[in-house]
């Protein structure tokens, strides 16, 4: 998807990545309107910190998805 994307952005410069975002972010919405219910609202990545188990904890980036409504 990423290179349909960057090829597309490519060869017609008036094309932004978000001309694509918006309709999935849409129909997403229409698809699954209880999604806040269910989906966290930030973005969560592993961290580097470890917890006891040696397992890597989360890191919460305080933003939302570009691609969730």
């Amino acid at each position: 998807m990423i290179l349909i994307l960057s090829n597309c952005i490519e060869r017609y410069k008036t094309l932004e990545a978000e001309d694509f975002r918006r309709p999935c972010r849409d129909h997403f919405a229409e698809l699954f309107p209880e999604h806040e219910r269910y989906l966290p609202t930030p973005i969560h990545y592993f961290s580097e910190k470890r917890d006891r188990f040696n397992k890597p904890l989360y890191q919460d980036t305080g933003e939302k998805p570009a691609w969730r409504p």
